[in-house]
């Protein structure tokens, strides 16, 4: 039998401003102090990665027959700019600090070392009266010597109904792996019950295309 366990203190501090156009920001630095004793098991195999989903947790290694021990501090922080109606753009970053380096962890984490990436996540939204709406969304992982993007992946969505455009790119090296692709997909809805797509997918580091995908899909409620 194993017990597993660990103490965390998380603080966080919302800063506030409200403008004369309706608009409001928001900006919250957090800090995550986090300690686990006892030892843990090296899987080789595990493909844990850093997110700002788990960035602030006490279990980051998402699995039951493993636990993250040590000392850790994670400083971040979240950001928010909206309007009355909708959330327009947002940014979330943050990284962890070990108090030393933990090669049972699977380096894909990166958390295997003093310091981790910078992960981060970004989006932005914008809509008009005409139904153009533009999204973005952006997640990127900044190498501990603060010059190199480890891992970089960038969404669009154009949509001008009844077509919609959606890019996304995808780029990543080092621990994480080497991939490098671009992904196009173009919808067209006629109606209420069909679509028509197209799909492909270019890998370059292979130069070649993967794969490329034409269809249509009748909806029908009945």
């Amino acid at each position: 039998s194993e017990f597993f366990g660990a103490l965390g203190y998380l603080t966080s501090i919302d800063l506030f401003k409200s403008s004369l156009n309706n608009t409001d920001h928001l900006l919250t630095p957090k800090m995550l102090i986090r300690y686990a004793p006892g030892h843990m098991r090296k899987h080789l195999n595990d493909k844990t990665r850093l997110n700002t989903l788990n960035l602030f947790d006490l279990h980051r290694i998402d699995k039951n027959h493993n636990f993250e021990n040590g000392l850790s501090t994670t400083i971040g922080l979240d950001y928010e700019f909206k309007t009355s109606r909708d959330k327009l753009f947002n940014l979330s970053l943050g990284q962890v600090i070990n108090n030393k380096e933990n090669k049972h962890m699977p380096s894909t984490s990166s958390l295997d070392e003093k310091l981790s990436d910078v992960v981060g996540k970004a989006s932005y939204k914008f809509k008009n009266d005409s139904n153009l709406n533009f999204a973005l969304d952006y997640s990127f992982k900044i190498d501990q010597n603060y010059k190199e993007l480890n891992y970089n992946e960038i969404s669009t969505t154009f949509d001008f109904n009844p077509v919609k455009f959606k890019v996304n790119y995808l780029q990543k090296q080092k621990h994480l792996g080497e991939k490098d692709f671009i992904e196009t997909d173009i919808e067209y809805q006629r109606g209420n019950s069909g679509v028509f797509a197209f799909k492909n997918k270019r890998d370059f580091i292979k130069n070649s295309w993967e794969y490329y995908d034409l269809s249509y899909e009748y909806l029908n409620d009945c």
